[in-house]
């Protein structure tokens, strides 16, 4: 019986066979049309491009290709499709309705927002994420309905069915740009509005220099979607504040994923180089989704004009004086006594307060640190449905002058008279403030000329005071942050006297000025650590080195007794019903005023040195231990001190001897600038035959203010 069946089979096959044979009329078959089917894809996609699959089969074995569009008119079918988007047609921006590939798969990035038609559907719906912290936070964002459409032809231009899928786009909004400066020293990483202070003005030239580099600014982005999200940029430069607003100076061409960097230097010069500008920063996802908030940096630039005089600023403190200790008020002149003297110096080398040629005109200022409103910034908390915001006033630091102000004048002098910069120019800066060197270095650097006068211009540490009754010995800092010498200095101060002064070492002196004698039954005595040290009062004056060209006018200059005692009274100290009294004013074992520091250069010339009363000529009746002055002063100095006191003997010795280089005067190569360090403070030398005088018009000559800086190739 299974032989018979399979017999049976066998004759039904070849039947089949040879009936197809018998009807075959000699002519091609027929092509069998080809299908498609889109794979089960989900539905939901954010902003990364989602991968979208199909299954496209010809009976017949012939290779398919296949065109696919996205359009966010879902209204639309595999009828109206081709009627709506032609396959030859082209978009708005000039591109083909329809994507040919011979993949069965391509990479989509859906729209989010009208695409391929005026149509959009959306609805609006929350993220919430909770993090570490526990706390929970909601973002209202949207989703877009877009439809996906393909189909396949063979080789004989018969088509497939058209496929097509609906998906869901969501998207969150991309973080504000993260705009990066070095020059203006901004970083937005956490932030997207900055304004870059008043004292921070940045000077800004037509080229690239050795030392002025065009404002750089480089930026990135962040999308919550994903990394794989391709982010767009342009920017926009405005100049601020101008009569009709914010003006638009230059922007980009347009969005760019490859636009993330940017300089500036001859745009913002033409435009106005005395100006306030803002750079701006835009950031949009590939669902064409804007940050909240742009990036903003807000800076200042000036140019240097040098179409004025000599701006001084008058750094010696007043405000010491107001104190009843006398640590604090001992030794320092009357601020308004300084401005006196130099107002005079200065009219007598031409100059004067309101002179109709600006280039003869001078300006008096004081050093201060102000602050400057910046900004409001409004913190917003969301939990859940409520919504909380607090709000910050922003403020920063500012140096006065500036500076743009100082680049307005072809001098700058700083005088420093008194025994503290507490409150006085600080070269080293802040941990808000850059530090007043680095303007100078910046002024210098264009052309500009800088007088440093007084002994107080630089100190060694904090407090930055030289306190009457404590010995600090003295120590010598080489101007190398790399030397072997610890230094209590800032590396910046450091620099730029070395740059820019040609300053090699500096030997911070003794600062002691009194020394407490013991009261029987009262008090103890106060003795220093170095004993005799305390008796070093030598200052008298400078004398100039022979090698100074202006010697004529550059004579030697005597203290002042009298000024000097002015400053510095005899102090009664009170214990109880007992009182002694504290010789502060000139005195036999020396002069008081101390603090004064020397120096060594390396560059330029070496105008004045120390004065000590070793200098003096002696007295005939005790050659060895006593000098006087000649002149009106008579004062005896003894060179040796004796306790009268203590009585175990001979507790006594020499004053010790000071001698050095005390002032310096330096031309940079190519004259492009001049700098002076007077380490001395001009006010407590005599003028009664205007030495002091001389000097300073001598010195106001040597620096060749009608010289313009920015003449000079």
């Amino acid at each position: 019986m299974k032989k018979l069946l399979v017999l049976f089979a066998l004759f039904i096959v070849s039947l089949q066979f040879f009936s197809c044979s018998t009807d075959y009329d000699g002519k091609d078959p027929v092509n069998q049309d080809p299908i498609i089917n889109i794979y089960d894809t989900s539905d939901i996609t954010s902003s990364k491009k989602t991968k979208i699959q199909w299954y496209g089969n010809d009976i017949d074995g012939t290779k398919l290709n296949y065109y696919y569009t996205v359009t966010t008119d879902t209204t639309l079918n595999a009828t109206t499709v081709l009627t709506a988007l032609p396959l030859t047609g082209l978009d708005s921006d000039g591109k083909p309705n329809w994507t040919k590939t011979d993949k069965t798969y391509a990479y989509i990035s859906m729209p989010y927002g009208p695409y391929h038609s005026t149509t959009v559907f959306m609805e609006d719906t929350i993220y919430t994420e909770t993090g570490a912290d526990s706390v929970t936070l909601s973002v209202p964002f949207k989703a877009v309905y877009s439809k996906f459409f393909v189909y396949g032809v063979d080789e004989d231009g018969n088509t497939t069915e058209t496929t097509t899928k609906i998906f869901r786009r969501t998207n969150r909004i991309p973080k504000h740009p993260m705009v990066f400066s070095s020059k203006l020293g901004v970083n937005g990483f956490d932030q997207y509005w900055m304004t870059v202070g008043a004292d921070s003005a940045q000077m800004v030239l037509r080229e690239a220099t050795s030392f002025w580099k065009p404002f750089d600014f480089k930026w990135m982005g962040e999308d919550p979607d994903g990394t794989d999200v391709d982010l767009e940029f342009k920017w926009e430069l405005y100049e601020r504040e101008t009569s009709i607003g914010d003006s638009l100076v230059t922007a980009s061409a347009g969005w760019s994923i490859n636009n993330l960097s940017k300089s500036f230097d001859d745009e913002i010069f033409d435009n106005n180089p005395q100006g306030k500008y803002s750079f701006r920063v835009y950031v949009r996802d590939d669902a064409f989704e804007e940050s909240l908030n742009h990036a903003t940096v807000n800076f200042e630039v000036f140019a240097p004009q040098f179409d004025k005089g000599i701006i001084f600023i008058n750094d010696t403190d007043s405000t010491l004086t107001q104190n009843a200790s006398y640590l604090y008020y001992e030794g320092n002149p009357l601020e308004s006594s300084v401005k006196s003297m130099y107002k005079s110096l200065l009219e007598a080398s031409g100059y004067t307060d309101d002179n109709a040629n600006p280039l003869l005109s001078y300006d008096i200022v004081k050093f201060q640190v102000e602050t400057e409103y910046v900004r409001t910034d409004t913190t917003w908390t969301i939990v859940g449905q409520d919504t909380t915001f607090t709000t910050e006033d922003i403020y920063v630091n500012f140096y006065s002058p500036s500076i743009r102000k100082l680049s307005e004048y072809r001098m700058v002098i700083i005088a420093s008279e008194d025994r503290s910069n507490e409150n006085g120019v600080d070269f080293s800066g802040t941990s808000d403030n850059p530090g007043y060197a680095e303007y100078l270095g910046k002024y210098l650097d264009v052309g500009g000329k800088v007088f440093i006068i007084g002994h107080s211009a630089l100190m060694k540490k904090k407090p930055y005071r030289l306190e009457v009754n404590q010995y600090i010995a003295p120590v010598r800092q080489v101007f190398d942050p790399n030397a072997a010498s610890v230094s209590e200095v800032a590396d910046i101060t450091l620099d730029f006297f070395h740059d820019y002064f040609g300053i090699y070492s500096f030997k911070f002196p003794e600062t002691k000025t009194w020394f407490s004698q013991a009261i029987w039954n009262v008090r103890p005595a106060n003795v220093p650590v170095d004993y005799y040290l305390e008796a070093n009062y030598d200052f008298i004056g400078v004398s100039p080195y022979e090698h100074i060209s202006d010697a004529g006018l550059m004579t030697q200059l005597k203290l002042d007794s009298v000024k000097v005692n002015d400053s510095w009274k005899d102090f009664l100290f009170q214990i109880g019903p007992n009182s002694f009294l504290v010789p502060l004013s000139l005195k036999d074992n020396g002069t008081v005023l101390t603090g004064i520091p020397t120096l060594e250069a390396f560059k330029g010339e070496a105008v004045y040195r120390y004065k000590s009363i070793y200098d003096l000529p002696k007295l005939s009746y005790n050659a060895d231990m006593v000098y006087e002055v000649s002149g009106a002063d008579t004062l005896k100095h003894n060179l040796k001190y004796i306790d009268p006191v203590l009585t175990d003997g001979d507790k006594s010795d020499y004053v010790t001897r000071k001698s050095g280089t005390i002032a310096t005067r330096f031309i940079s190569e190519g004259n492009i600038n001049r700098t002076a360090l007077f380490a001395f403070p001009l006010f407590y030398l005599q003028n009664e035959n205007d030495e002091v005088t001389n000097m300073f018009k001598s010195m106001i000559e040597w620096f060749e203010l009608d010289v313009n800086p920015l003449a000079k190739k």
